[in-house]
């Protein structure tokens, strides 16, 4: 199917990002309330089935990048028309947003008794234990700067794995049916991973969308910056990531297969 114009794409784009935070954290905000999951490993499969789905339901029309890092890197790296850059960012931006304050509407009562029982007032430290559902912030022992690196290599795995799927030069290009669910394990296993060290932020929509909606629900300065300045792992280092992968796939990976078939064309 293709794309109906730079329109439909936007609201493709805001309606993919939205879906994603609304059920993506409604995966955490039932694990913050509810105690719903055993471990680090059901979310993750959560996550990486989101991601799925939002892909397959949204994909036909603009592509499905509902993450501005990987806007950036097709960009970058294959093409991606760059005066289309902006306006995709920010409807993703917007759709992250929108997209937590359907998640607010949809749990306030779990929200109320929560705070209310923990004595939790948003906008200190404590405000943590409730932001923490619509956005990323370090683990145990994870400070800003080492956040900021493993958000790095988090999204430069992911970003390798987008465009190697699609990959017109390689033997083990995935077909366009099947690439949304290898994006999705991708997404598990970065999760599984990533999320007891930062939360996996690994896109900046679902990161900073949702802090500007909690700026205005309360959380104030929890959100932005968020403690010691936090947003700066979850909503600027995935960019960097997304170029550090498309570097990383394009002269390290990519190269080796154009030489390899060169080579079988010449024998």
């Amino acid at each position: 199917m293709q794309s109906k114009g730079l329109t439909s794409e936007l609201i493709a784009e805001f309606i993919g990002t939205a879906l994603l935070v609304l059920f993506g954290d409604l995966v955490v905000a039932m694990a913050v309330f509810n105690g719903a999951y055993a471990g680090q490993w059901q979310p993750s499969v959560l996550w990486g089935a989101t991601v799925t789905l939002v892909v397959y339901a949204t994909g036909a029309v603009s592509g499905a990048h509902i993450n501005p890092a990987v806007t950036l890197g097709l960009a970058a790296f294959r093409g991606f028309p760059k005066a289309k850059v902006l306006p995709y960012m920010i409807a993703q931006v917007i759709g992250g947003a929108v997209g937590a304050a359907v998640l607010y509407i949809m749990t306030s009562p779990l929200f109320a008794a929560f705070e209310t029982a923990k004595n939790i007032v948003r906008n200190t430290d404590a405000g943590v234990a409730t932001a923490r559902i619509f956005s990323t912030y370090p683990g145990a022992n994870v400070d800003v700067a080492h956040g900021f690196f493993i958000e790095i290599v988090l999204t430069a795995m992911l970003f390798m794995v987008i465009i190697a799927i699609g990959d017109d030069r390689s033997p083990l290009k995935v077909g366009s049916n099947l690439g949304p669910l290898f994006v999705g394990l991708a997404v598990a296993l970065l999760v599984g991973v990533g999320g007891p060290l930062t939360m996996a932020s690994m896109n900046p929509a679902r990161d900073f969308g949702p802090r500007l909606f909690m700026v205005l629900a309360g959380w104030g300065s929890t959100a932005i910056p968020g403690p010691n300045g936090y947003v700066l792992a979850g909503s600027i280092a995935p960019f960097i990531g997304a170029l550090v992968g498309g570097l990383l796939y394009d002269f390290g990976i990519r190269a080796g297969v154009v030489e390899v078939a060169s080579q079988k064309k010449a024998a």
